[in-house]
């Protein structure tokens, strides 16, 4: 359960993080500006397959790209959040129940950071 962020996260920082890789796509939109982004991340075709699920992806520009995937990132997380709170209220053990609540804090924390950096994001603060 905790690693589930592992694909979505990567996805959604490579994008609104590292613009050099993206020089080239800035002309581009839609499906070709999707495919080669999402080349230049850790995994490509979660990358493509989860942008390319999104209707506004047919008129997205780079900077709109960016700002979906932490949107479709937060998303992630907040579903996550809700099925590791249900496995924190069903532990067997005291033990159990304090593995589950340290991964359930971590994802609330994500959610935290993610949802600031998406308003930093669009105040064009891209270095917070």
């Amino acid at each position: 359960m905790c690693f589930s962020l592992s694909l979505v996260i990567p996805i959604a920082l490579s994008l609104s993080l590292s613009t050099h890789h993206f020089a080239t796509a800035d002309n581009e939109i839609g499906k070709s500006l999707i495919t080669t982004t999402c080349n230049h991340t850790e995994f490509p075709d979660v990358c493509i397959s989860t942008l390319e699920s999104d209707p506004r992806r047919s008129t997205a520009d780079l900077t709109n790209l960016s700002r979906m995937a932490l949107e479709l990132a937060i998303t992630e997380v907040n579903e996550t959040k809700a099925e590791a709170l249900k496995l924190v209220n069903n532990a067997g053990s005291y033990e159990s129940w304090g593995i589950r609540l340290a991964c359930y804090d971590g994802f609330n924390s994500i959610v935290y950071q993610l949802e600031e950096s998406l308003q930093y994001f669009d105040q064009l603060k891209y270095n917070e």
